[in-house]
């Protein structure tokens, strides 16, 4: 899949390759998933293993348009989902929220 915005960017690894995402909420999507997820910080679009990232779900343009967001710092992503009417969360409760709302 083809990146357009680096800050929202994401990655999983099956097996002995990377799939991309572009957009968390694709990430998050995909039933298929299993393996060592990377996000990007989004003030610094680097990439980083998503258990050390903060995950905000608010009124973000992220491409897909679910509004999720990764940072690296705490602060930053509780200013962020204070000013875009958010929530502050790591990655799994996230996604676990997301599997209790598929049929």
């Amino acid at each position: 899949m083809s990146i357009g915005d680096l800050r929202f960017a994401c990655e999983r690894k099956t097996g002995r390759n990377w799939r991309q995402y572009d957009a968390i909420e694709c990430l998050i999507g995909d039933s298929a998933a299993a393996g060592l997820v990377w996000l990007a910080d989004y003030d610094q679009a680097t990439l980083h293993v998503a258990d050390s990232l903060w995950v905000v779900r608010g009124e973000l343009p992220s491409p897909m348009g679910g509004g999720y967001a990764a940072f690296l710092d705490r602060a930053a992503a509780d200013e962020v989902a204070a000013a875009r009417h958010g929530r502050v969360a790591r990655l799994p409760a996230f996604a676990a929220a997301s599997s209790r709302l598929d049929p």
